[in-house]
């Protein structure tokens, strides 16, 4: 692993990305840069607000969770919500909005 993180290296000192200099991309951890790596390569066109890919959406039993303040419908799988709510009981039965942070809670419950 090591080889392929000095390559990229290498190829951000090259041409640093936007909002980063030479120095810092030396100073950056391996695991910094992979990172780096991963989110100006990866293709985020596929992904809802909530970080969950459109195709995994399609193939996985959903339920639509809706913000209270701004309207915003998001379908989620049933088991992310179940583990978001058992993560962070505190938001339990809502989840923070990605657009205005209100409460999103499942459309059935009242």
């Amino acid at each position: 692993m090591n080889n392929n993180v000095n390559k990229i290296r290498a190829k951000f000192l090259k041409n640093p990305p936007d909002g980063y200099s030479k120095s810092d991309i030396k100073s950056m951890s391996d695991d910094d840069i992979l990172d780096l790596d991963y989110f100006i390569n990866e293709d985020f066109s596929n992904v809802s607000p909530l970080g969950i890919s459109y195709d995994d959406i399609n193939n996985l039993p959903t339920i639509n969770i809706k913000c209270e303040n701004c309207g915003h419908i998001e379908p989620i799988p049933i088991k992310a919500l179940e583990n978001l709510t058992k993560q962070f009981p505190y938001l339990n039965p809502s989840v923070p909005c990605p657009f205005c942070f209100g409460a999103m809670k499942p459309m059935n419950s009242k």
